[in-house]
C-alpha cells in the first residue's frame, strides 16, 4: 500500500466505525421505545484524497434515525388503587397486575389483565387467592379463584391531571369471598 493512502485509509475507517456505533446506539434506544415514530435523517461522508491521489473522493450516504416523536401531546394517566380494604394514599397505580383486597395480606388478585382501560370503566380478569390461615396466617395456604375486578366512577385528582377509578368491586363467585365493592378510592 503506498505511504501517502494511509492517511485516507485511516479517517475513511474511523468515519465508517464512528457511523457504524451511531447506527447501533441510535437502535438500541429505538428497541427501547419500539412504539415512537422515528423521522429519518441522511447524512453524506465525503473523504477528500490528498494532493498526491489521483483518486475520486469517497461518499457514504447513510440513513441515520432520529429520537423525533411525531407528536408530543401529553398522555392522561389513567390509576386505580391497589389497596382498596386499607385507603390509597400513595398505592394508585395504572393497570395494576394486582390489588390487595384485604389489610393482612392474606386476600389479593394476581395476573390482572384489563379490557377497557382509560374509559368510563374497566374490567380486570385475575386469580383471587384467599388464605386458609390454618393453623395461622403466617403458615397458611392461598387457594387460587376466578376473579373479576370491575372499575367505576373515574374522576380527576391531584394536581397533576390525573384521573382514577373511584369505585371498584370484586367479585370471586366460587369462594367465600363473593362480592365485595369498594368506594371513594381515590387519594
Amino acid at each position: 500500500m503506498n505511504r501517502n493512502n494511509v492517511p485516507l485509509v485511516v479517517v475513511a475507517c474511523a468515519i465508517i466505525l464512528a457511523l457504524a456505533g451511531l447506527v447501533i446506539v441510535i437502535k438500541l434506544k429505538d428497541n427501547s421505545s419500539a412504539s415512537t415514530p422515528v423521522a429519518q435523517t441522511t447524512v453524506t461522508v465525503t473523504a477528500t484524497p490528498s494532493a498526491t491521489q489521483a483518486s475520486a473522493p469517497v461518499s457514504t450516504p447513510t440513513a441515520v434515525p432520529t429520537s423525533a416523536p411525531a407528536s408530543t401531546a401529553p398522555l392522561t394517566d389513567f390509576t386505580v388503587c391497589t389497596t382498596p380494604s386499607v385507603g390509597c394514599n400513595g398505592e394508585m397505580r395504572t393497570e395494576p397486575s394486582q390489588i390487595i383486597v384485604s389489610g393482612d395480606g392474606s386476600a389479593y388478585i394476581s395476573g390482572l389483565t384489563w379490557t377497557g382501560w382509560g374509559g368510563s370503566g374497566a374490567t380486570g380478569s385475575g386469580t383471587l387467592k384467599l388464605d386458609n390461615c390454618e393453623p395461622n396466617c403466617a403458615q397458611g395456604k392461598f387457594t387460587p379463584y376466578e376473579a373479576t375486578v370491575t372499575l367505576s366512577d373515574l374522576t380527576s385528582y391531584g394536581s397533576a391531571g390525573l384521573q382514577g377509578y373511584a369505585d371498584m368491586t370484586v367479585s370471586a363467585p366460587g369462594s367465600q369471598y363473593g362480592t365485595q365493592s369498594y368506594s371513594g378510592l381515590l387519594p
